[in-house]
């Protein structure tokens, strides 16, 4: 028992012991004064682990909301993180309560630009009158003059900053960008190697010009200087995002992932994450998701171009045309002529049925890049969609002789000819984009019904027998080789596939209504009906079922029953 009194007092003096200490902790914590946190915060900084430095900042902003000097350095580092909304929220702090203007004018124009602000820096971020003039500015301003297109202005800047300071890296890295504009690739190279040769440590040299070796399709060196950016800034999100956009691009997409994923551990909410994440959905086909990422940007940074132009994409493939509409013709508006664009906003009006608006809007793209194989098969199908097929084959043709391989151009250069009632060469053209791409659902289709309708129903299975290898679970394929098998008279293989059609897909109309056609045949006119009631269990709305049930009805001069189903469509369906 005293051995234990002995454990028991000595524990109590280790507990006793600790809590004086955390009591002590606690106490010198909340008697930090705000100039303390701030100091300890500068520590953590240098040593690089900006979250530490972060939360410190904002115990000292808890002790002072009025401390200019907190909000300018915590305004730093979102720039640094690339939390650029939390960046121009702080240094505008810092603005409004007094801080030097000289520091925080370069700051708020690196947040705004990284915004897709441009106007906002030229009208906001300029040299104060009669003092020195700050290279910093002036870079920041040369590329808000890139931004907008207007070059040379954006050189007259450039040059301003170098004459002050011959070797800044944002200034070579600006004249680098203006020669690579101006198809000067050597210039270009040599101005972002001397921004790298005298500044060796500068991360974002060297980022740039993986850049520029992206931009020439120079994938492994551009990796390579990526991957010098992350040893010289392995806090940089942008050197990450960077390298995933190289590896979105080359299909890399797990390497992409863990990219990204690291960007968002060092800038969770950081507006260039989540539009590369969005990028990345994107390219994957998860459109949805890359819509959630975008609407996040956007509404932090409605101007982010770049995200404004990849959520007209998205929306164009969720089939939201309107949206799609607006964000494309929002995009254009500040960079008319963008050929990306424009055939983006013609693929809109295509589906949205204004054909003439599309076909409109590629006549000068057809003129400017007439080897664009894209803009070519767009026009093909403007022309196509507004019955002028032999200039839609014309267009197809083109696109076809400079891609020989693409069995979407061959497909779409097929229908064309058969449109024309060029039915020899529209097939050839077909087995053609089969042969191409056998999983080519349309070509495939096309060239069995094609067949379907010449009555060369051999000739319709062997299509489709291509097609079934590649799709055995389509009920659209199955339904077609009934159809074969019904023009041969072998009407067993035929219910047998048209059977096979509704089971994989229970409320395919044709094929129904062709075992319906069978049974009347067979004078069951029971069976017949069955079929379509099948189909209204599965879809209680279903217009096609119950129009060939009124139908039936007539045929058996049964007009109310007739009556009583079309008036059940017209409820089921009011549109």
């Amino acid at each position: 028992m005293p051995s234990n009194k002995k454990k028991l007092a000595a524990t109590a003096v280790m507990v006793s012991g600790m809590i004086l200490f955390a009591g002590g902790m606690a106490g010198c914590s909340k008697t930090q004064t705000s100039e303390g946190l701030l100091s300890e915060a500068k520590a953590y900084h240098q040593k690089g682990d900006k979250k530490a430095a972060v939360i410190q900042l904002k115990n000292a902003l808890q002790k002072n909301p009025d401390d200019a000097e907190v909000r300018y350095f915590l305004g730093t580092i979102y720039n640094e993180t690339g939390d650029a909304l939390s960046a121009e929220k702080e240094i505008r702090k810092a603005i409004a309560l007094g801080y030097s203007p000289a520091k925080t004018a370069p700051e708020l124009g690196k947040a705004l630009l990284a915004m897709g602000q441009p106007q906002k820096v030229l009208d906001e971020v300029k040299q104060a009158p009669g003092a020195k003039l700050d290279p910093q500015i002036e870079a920041l301003r040369g590329n808000a003059y890139l931004f907008l297109n207007k070059p040379g202005e954006a050189k007259s800047s450039f040059e301003l900053a170098l004459k002050e300071s011959p070797d800044m890296p944002e200034a070579l890295i600006g004249m680098s960008k203006l020669a690579f504009v101006a198809r000067d690739a050597d210039g270009a190279m040599r101005y972002v190697d001397q921004a790298t040769a005298k500044n060796p440590t500068n991360a974002e040299a060297w980022m740039y010009k993986g850049d520029l070796l992206r931009a020439q399709n120079k994938i492994e060196p551009a990796l390579a200087a990526y991957a010098q950016t992350i040893q010289l800034k392995p806090e940089s999100p942008a050197a990450y995002i960077s390298r995933a956009n190289v590896e979105i691009s080359t299909g890399k997409f797990d390497a992409a992932k863990a990219d990204i994923d690291a960007a968002k551990k060092l800038a969770p909410n950081g507006l260039i994450v989540l539009y590369t994440q969005a990028l990345l959905d994107f390219t994957q086909g998860k459109h949805k998701a890359a819509l959630d990422s975008l609407q996040q940007v956007l509404k932090a940074a409605p101007e982010h171009m770049p995200s404004v132009l990849l959520a007209g994409a998205t929306q164009y493939a969720l089939g939201s045309n309107q949206q799609a509409e607006l964000h494309v013709k929002k995009y254009l508006s500040q960079n008319p002529g963008n050929i990306y664009a424009t055939k983006l906003m013609a693929s809109v009006l295509l589906k949205s049925g204004e054909t003439k608006r599309a076909s409109d809007m590629l006549q000068p793209v057809v003129k400017n890049s007439p080897q664009d194989i894209q803009v070519l098969t767009l026009m093909g199908e403007a022309h196509m969609r507004a019955r002028e097929f032999p200039k839609a084959t014309e267009y197809f043709e083109k696109a076809s002789t400079l891609s020989p391989k693409a069995g979407p151009i061959r497909t779409a250069l097929g229908m064309s000819q058969l449109a024309q009632g060029d039915s020899a060469r529209g097939i050839a053209e077909l087995e053609m984009a089969t042969n191409l791409d056998p999983k080519s659902t349309q070509a495939g289709i096309t060239l069995a019904m094609t067949h379907l309708r010449l009555k060369e129903f051999d000739k319709a299975l062997a299509a489709l027998k291509t097609l079934e290898k590649e799709q055995p679970d389509n009920p659209i394929v199955h339904g077609l080789k009934g159809a074969a098998f019904a023009g041969k008279k072998n009407l067993p293989e035929a219910r047998a596939n048209f059977e096979k059609a509704l089971k994989l897909q229970p409320t395919y109309f044709p094929a129904a209504a062709s075992l319906a056609q069978l049974d009347l045949q067979d004078k069951n006119p029971d069976a017949a009906k069955k079929r379509f009631e099948k189909i209204l269990e599965a879809d209680k709305k279903n217009v096609q079922a119950m129009s060939a049930l009124a139908g039936m009805a007539l045929g058996q001069k049964r007009t109310d029953e007739a009556t009583s189903w079309l008036e059940r469509a017209a409820n089921e369906n009011p549109t």
